[in-house]
């Protein structure tokens, strides 16, 4: 049976008739869906705040009871049945009890499992997962949850970057997911080769989706998200912005990567082999629920724009190192690039002249590779300094390296608003160009590029 696949998250969850939403969405397929859900608005927020501030027992069970509360709430308005509420209530007591157990662990270290902040993370996706699943099975709807850990949804890599092993996993998961019935996974998080629980990062339900995805060779992944999809731009920002229809996955993997908030980065690289296309709906709409508003796949038809979008981003830095001659002197790069990767520290972009070599960086990691590049001695650099206060500004689309002048315009646009840009890069990739500028124009900014390329022409 070939799936539909179904990511419905935290933002969707955070009032019962969102929740009610989910009824008539799984109702609008004609076969069995695999469900994955994010956690209840906010409830991560409150764990992780939790497990990090050191408490004692009386501070922690008011918590805990309010957590208990606000899913009590969310039951008892979406089942009006009181003794089905009380029954499922149990069951939710049980994964209370657990996470309860667990928090109390966190508060004394020398007795704290290794992964315990993980495992009490993924609580918040349980608690949907369950519930979610009691509720549609009290509208005698078919369904079962069923937890990454019991489905074998196996991970590599490290708490927070996890990638699914689709070698391990695939098999595991379309096996435990085989019957014609619908299916509630936990989204965030998978297990490692232990068994543990492994996180993929914050908003890493849109990646647990597309990894289910895949493992399971779905027809399509669908996606509920509480704005007008993929736009032109930020609509905070410019009012005029518009819903995207259709986007190819390296155009979605560039705007999620440079700022764009509606999608994990990550999600469509599980989809891509497979050609797993991805709808995206905005659930606030409640006459438009079941239609999308951007559809994104490996092939998008021509529509004569030059870019689709322009976003931006405020989590880079720049490392720079001047010197003479810097650029062409054999070694130092690689011995820069080593040390930086042996620091666990990502290069986003690398752009050299004579005297310089400018490293894009996340701004997370610009005080240790400063500290690092310091401490390798090396020739003919005379300066390292740091650029913090910058955004890096993206223009996303498939038209921008195979259309003449548009680089002249883009410049043009910003000289004229007085909007200097620091370092450009066009042709790295084929459908992005981005320009790094001082953090405290990009609004400006993306008006002004949004207004010269997207307004209507009379």
């Amino acid at each position: 049976m070939i799936r539909n696949i179904i990511k419905y998250g935290g933002s969707n969850l955070k009032t019962p008739e969102g929740t009610k939403n989910l009824i008539r969405i799984v109702s609008s397929f004609p076969d069995p869906v695999i469900i994955v859900v994010s956690a209840l608005s906010g409830v991560t927020d409150m764990l992780d705040e939790t497990v990090k501030i050191p408490a004692d027992r009386d501070i922690l069970m008011p918590r805990l009871d309010s957590l208990r509360d606000l899913y009590n709430r969310h039951m008892e308005q979406i089942i009006p049945d009181p003794l089905q509420c009380r029954l499922i209530a149990q069951k939710m007591d049980v994964r209370f009890e657990e996470l309860k157990h667990l928090l109390l662990s966190a508060y004394h270290p020398g007795l704290s499992p290794d992964g315990l902040y993980d495992k009490i993370l993924s609580y918040g996706e349980k608690l949907s997962s369950l519930l979610i699943s009691e509720m549609l099975a009290s509208r005698n709807i078919p369904c079962r949850e069923a937890l990454p850990e019991d489905i074998g949804l196996y991970t590599t890599g490290v708490s927070g970057y996890a990638s699914v092993d689709f070698q391990t996993a695939s098999p595991n998961v379309s096996k435990a997911l085989s019957e014609p019935l619908h299916y509630v996974i936990p989204g965030f998080y998978g297990i490692d080769s232990n068994r543990q629980i492994i996180l993929f990062g914050r908003g890493g339900t849109d990646y647990s989706a597309a990894a289910i995805a895949r493992c399971v060779g779905a027809k399509s992944l669908h996606i509920w998200k509480d704005v007008s999809g993929l736009m032109t731009a930020d609509p905070r920002i410019v009012p005029g912005a518009a819903s995207i229809p259709r986007l190819t996955y390296d155009e979605t993997a560039e705007l999620a990567y440079f700022g764009a908030r509606i999608l994990h980065p990550r999600t469509v690289e599980p989809l891509v082999r497979k050609g797993i296309r991805v709808f995206i709906y905005n659930s606030s709409d409640e006459n438009g629920l079941l239609d999308p508003v951007t559809v994104i796949s490996a092939h998008k038809r021509p529509n004569g724009k030059v870019f689709e979008s322009v976003t931006f981003s405020d989590h880079f830095a720049i490392l720079n190192l001047t010197g003479a001659g810097i650029g062409i002197k054999p070694g130092i790069l690689a011995r820069i690039t080593t040390a930086l990767n042996n620091s666990g520290i990502n290069i986003s972009s690398v752009i050299t002249s004579h005297i310089s070599i400018n490293l894009l960086l996340e701004l997370k990691d610009i005080d240790r590779a400063e500290k690092t590049c310091r401490t390798l001695d090396l020739p003919f650099v005379s300066e390292i300094k740091t650029m913090r206060n910058i955004s890096v500004l993206a223009l996303v689309g498939q038209g921008m390296v195979v259309r003449h002048g548009i680089a002249s315009k883009v410049f043009g646009v910003l000289a004229e608003r007085g909007i200097n840009v620091y370092m450009s890069s066009m042709g790295a990739s084929e459908v992005t160009t981005y320009l790094v500028i001082d953090r405290s124009r990009r609004l400006e900014a993306v008006e002004a590029i949004h207004g010269e390329f997207f307004r209507a022409k009379d």
